[in-house]
């Protein structure tokens, strides 16, 4: 009788802490990259790409043209992003409001949600234009050299990548 309370005492805990890890590693931030909008995950990779290549700027040989370029396409970006997410929190202001009155009116909730998604649209876009942009700025010599240059492309440690390109 001890034995068989004592093993299911054992089993038990077991179980208890299996459920409960379970749910602690879904509520976690391990969904990471799947919970992220496009748009994050565009500008994340922007802005790896601009920075490791600010950085090796003597290593790829990048002109000060070039490297200019460079700022200026983020100093752009940031501007944009900043603008586009000031007009998607109004627009969120404006639908609580409405959602919050006695009577809602659907057709005007309906063209608010349709103008948040056009900015989203919008941002993604000019984010994804921006990363062709960056990519347009080095030549075919200096692509093979940040292909080639494993310090460059993978980090002093060989940590891995910053960016799959």
């Amino acid at each position: 009788m001890r034995t068989f309370s004592f093993t299911t005492v054992i089993i038990t805990a077991v179980v208890l802490c299996g459920v409960s890890l379970d749910q602690a590693y879904a509520q976690s931030n391990y969904r990471g990259r799947a919970s992220r909008s496009s748009s994050s995950l565009l500008k994340e990779k922007f802005s790896s790409k601009q920075r490791m290549l600010i950085k090796n700027k003597e290593k790829l040989g990048l002109s000060d043209d070039q490297v200019a370029r460079l700022e200026q396409l983020k100093a752009n970006l940031e501007k944009g992003n900043v603008m586009k997410e000031a007009q998607i929190q109004v627009i969120d202001i404006d639908l609580r409001s409405m959602l919050a009155a006695d009577v809602v009116d659907l057709n005007k909730v309906n063209q608010l949600i349709d103008a948040k998604f056009e900015f989203e649209k919008a941002r993604v876009k000019e984010e994804a234009q921006a990363y062709a942009e960056l990519k347009s700025i080095l030549d075919p010599q200096q692509r093979r050299a940040m292909k080639n240059h494993r310090e460059i492309y993978r980090g002093p440690y060989n940590r891995g990548a910053e960016d799959d390109e």
